[in-house]
């Protein structure tokens, strides 16, 4: 009977030990599943941030270029209207020496 008794006090021991050890399991699991979740939402807010801060730059980025495609258009018209003009002039003054030489 003491035996049976004996047995009886380690089961129930060994049971104690079962529900602390698996206590003590589940808080560290919870613990792990918060802090993994607190990750992942300061993840998520600071790729939010990044793709916002991204989007922004790339569109001033867009604009600047347009700008600056403006700007060498109307460059390239200038400088086609000066060259226009330089073989007018070039022109007519080959023209002015030719009437000039048959004279």
């Amino acid at each position: 009977m003491k035996e049976h008794a004996t047995n009886v006090e380690n089961m129930y021991k060994a049971v104690d030990d079962s529900a602390e050890v698996f206590k003590i399991t589940t808080e560290k699991v919870d613990k792990l599943i918060s802090e993994a979740t607190a990750f992942m939402e300061n993840f998520r807010t600071t790729f939010d941030s990044n793709t916002t801060k991204g989007n922004e730059s790339l569109q001033i980025l867009g604009s600047l270029f347009k700008t600056e495609r403006e700007n060498f258009q109307e460059i390239e018209t200038g400088l086609k209207s000066d060259h226009e003009e330089f073989q007018t002039s070039i022109f007519s003054q080959l023209t002015l020496l030719q009437v000039e030489q048959a004279m």
